[in-house]
């Protein structure tokens, strides 16, 4: 008999995994971030009550848009806020005005920022002195004239003396703002003969008195021997 031939086994195939992709890391939006990129103050110096012109920038630094608000200070005390909304990489520029009455220098302060500016002190002197008239009789009215002007970038008190032959005789006090003038009038007699010196806080001049000379007339005796002779 013929022998019987066993079948050969086949071999079962080995699945091979399929790798599973890893996810893609989602990026993490970067924040805005602000900053005060600009503080500027024109003019640096002004006078008192007059407005200068402040500005400053705001830049966003970050990858995303955002609202801020930073404000300004002076000697701590908010003087204007910016306040919006940038987008990344832009900028904003806010313009404002700061008065100031008094004399001084003054600091603006944003986020580590500063910009000063200064007001002026007052300036008072005499401008325009003269005196009139010159020559005069006993007791007749000489009058002194001399303007007081503040030149200075604030207001300033002003008190002059004038005053005679060293001796004061009058005053005049008060208040000018800066750029102002103020007229101011002085009248002295005297009777006795010669010069007089008239002083205003540093600035004079002279004025005489001149008194006639009175004709003697001869007397009855005079007139009588005078006739006599005749």
């Amino acid at each position: 008999p013929t022998p019987l031939v066993s079948p050969t086994a086949t071999a079962t195939p080995t699945e091979t995994a399929t790798p599973t992709p890893a996810p893609t890391p989602t990026a993490t939006p970067v924040a805005a971030k602000f900053e005060v990129t600009s503080l500027t103050v024109l003019p640096t110096t002004a006078q008192a009550g007059v407005p200068v012109e402040a500005s400053v920038t705001i830049s966003n630094l970050g990858g995303s848009a955002g609202d801020f608000s930073i404000p300004v200070t002076l000697a701590g005390a908010p003087v204007y806020t910016a306040t919006g909304t940038l987008a990344p990489a832009s900028s904003k520029t806010f313009i404002f005005a700061v008065v100031r009455s008094q004399a001084g220098t003054y600091t603006l302060t944003a986020e580590g920022k500063t910009a000063s500016f200064t007001i002026a002190s007052p300036i008072i002197g005499l401008q325009d002195f003269s005196l009139s008239p010159k020559t005069v009789g006993a007791n007749d009215p000489v009058q002194t004239l001399a303007n007081a002007v503040n030149t200075g970038g604030s207001a300033g008190n002003y008190s002059v003396t004038f005053r005679v032959d060293n001796a004061a005789e009058d005053t005049a006090s008060g208040v000018l703002n800066p750029g102002a003038s103020r007229a101011l009038f002085f009248t002295t007699r005297k009777s006795q003969e010669g010069s007089h010196a008239v002083a205003v806080d540093g600035q004079g001049d002279s004025f005489v008195v001149v008194v006639p000379v009175k004709a003697q007339l001869p007397t009855e005796e005079k007139i009588t021997a005078a006739t006599t002779r005749a």
